[in-house]
C-alpha cells in the first residue's frame, strides 16, 4: 500500500458475518487511518466502528493562563470607590427596599474566618 493510500480515511460497509471474520483487521485499519465501518444485518445498519478520540474536558481549566489579575482583589476597596461621584451607587441600580443582610459580611464573621 503506498503512502498516499495509507493517509486516506477508511470507509467500509459490510454484513455481520463478514465483520466477524475480519474484525481485528478492520479495527486496525480504522485505528490507523480513521474513517468508519458500518455493519449491516441484512439491509439494516446495526453498528458503526469508528476510531476512539479522547476528548479533553472543555470546561475545567480551559482558561488556565488566560486571565491576568491586576492589583489586589482581596483587600479593601480604595477610598476613591466610596467617595468618587462617578462610581455607581445602589440608586443607580434601582434596588427597591433594603438589601438582604446576606449580601454583606459582618465584621464578626470576618474575625471568625481569620481564626
Amino acid at each position: 500500500m503506498d503512502e498516499q493510500h495509507k493517509k486516506q480515511p477508511f470507509y467500509h460497509a459490510l454484513g455481520v458475518c463478514e465483520f466477524k471474520e475480519r474484525c481485528l483487521e478492520l479495527i486496525a485499519e480504522v485505528a490507523e487511518r480513521g474513517g468508519s465501518v458500518i455493519i449491516f444485518d441484512g439491509d439494516e445498519p446495526v453498528a458503526e466502528l469508528v476510531r476512539f478520540v479522547d476528548k479533553p474536558n472543555p470546561t475545567y481549566g480551559s482558561m488556565k493562563g488566560q486571565i491576568k489579575i491586576l492589583g489586589d482583589i482581596e483587600g479593601p476597596m480604595p477610598v476613591e470607590w466610596y467617595t468618587d461621584p462617578n462610581v455607581q451607587t445602589d440608586e443607580d441600580w434601582k434596588i427597591d427596599g433594603p438589601m438582604p443582610a446576606s449580601w454583606f459580611a459582618s465584621p464578626a464573621n470576618d474575625d471568625e474566618r481569620a481564626s
